[in-house]
């Protein structure tokens, strides 16, 4: 049998025991988010470099590969203040006239903007590092821009978006998607903590009280499906042939 023959019958049983790929798998998992969860310190060794306080965000390691997260539930309630101060808010937080934008210059994460008063839920994307620099633009989650109800977002690294409860509306509709981008290996989720319009990030996570327990799936690359019988007749086929060459 010469080379090109053989590099031929190596290709085609390559081919065959590599299997057909499905679409996609989903993991499943989920982590608690304290009210104390200062998200514009996420990758940071501690608020204090932001010049914040509370205490770190949580954050879901990402599988390799994975494209997207989906929130499956978002539960319980986030008290800013001391008891009797506030009420205690849901992870949408409640409906405001003005946008919030919240953040700095000075901070690596994006700045946050919505019309959700409250400690509402967020997350934000970081690779291995230490987030430092000037942060990328921000995305518009107010009325006037991407609102609360959309289908989907992609957000870059280092791009804060609203999660809120993970869903198209607040407390039902379609789970929302949210695209992972390349290089992420992490997912923060924090806790914005705010009463105030168009503020800088301030020192009053320390004395808020509850947490938001969230359940996740992750969308990643599915193992390679193999076809045991069609491989079984190729690889046949291919020693019949292979025993042909050999005698000619």
């Amino acid at each position: 049998m010469n080379l090109r023959n053989l590099a031929r019958l190596s290709l085609v049983a390559g081919t065959c025991m590599a299997g057909v790929p499905a679409m996609a798998d989903t993991v499943s998992g989920s982590t608690t988010v304290a009210g104390t969860a200062n998200i514009l310190a996420a990758g940071q060794s501690s608020p204090a470099v932001i010049g914040s306080d509370g205490s770190l965000p949580s954050f879901i390691s990402l599988a390799a590969g994975a494209s997207a997260i989906r929130f499956s539930s978002v539960t319980g309630t986030v008290r800013l203040g001391t008891a009797g101060a506030n009420p205690a808010y849901g992870p949408d937080g409640v409906d405001y006239a003005s946008a919030f934008y919240i953040g700095a210059p000075t901070i690596p994460v994006s700045d946050l903007k919505s019309n959700r008063n409250g400690p509402t839920l967020w997350g934000v994307f970081l690779d291995d590092s230490v987030p430092t620099g000037p942060h990328p633009a921000s995305l518009d989650f107010s009325t006037a821009g991407l609102g609360i109800a959309f289908s989907s977002v992609s957000p870059a690294l280092r791009q804060s978006f609203f999660v809120g409860d993970g869903l198209a509306g607040t407390g039902s509709g379609a789970q929302q998607t949210f695209f992972i981008p390349t290089g992420a290996t992490r997912l923060f989720l924090g806790v914005l903590d705010g009463l105030t319009v168009n503020a800088a990030p301030g020192n009053a996570y320390f004395n808020n009280t509850g947490a938001f327990v969230v359940g996740y799936e992750l969308t990643v690359p599915a193992a390679p499906v193999p076809e045991p019988e069609a491989c079984v007749l190729m690889l046949a086929g291919l020693g019949l042939i292979g025993l042909k060459l050999h005698r000619n």
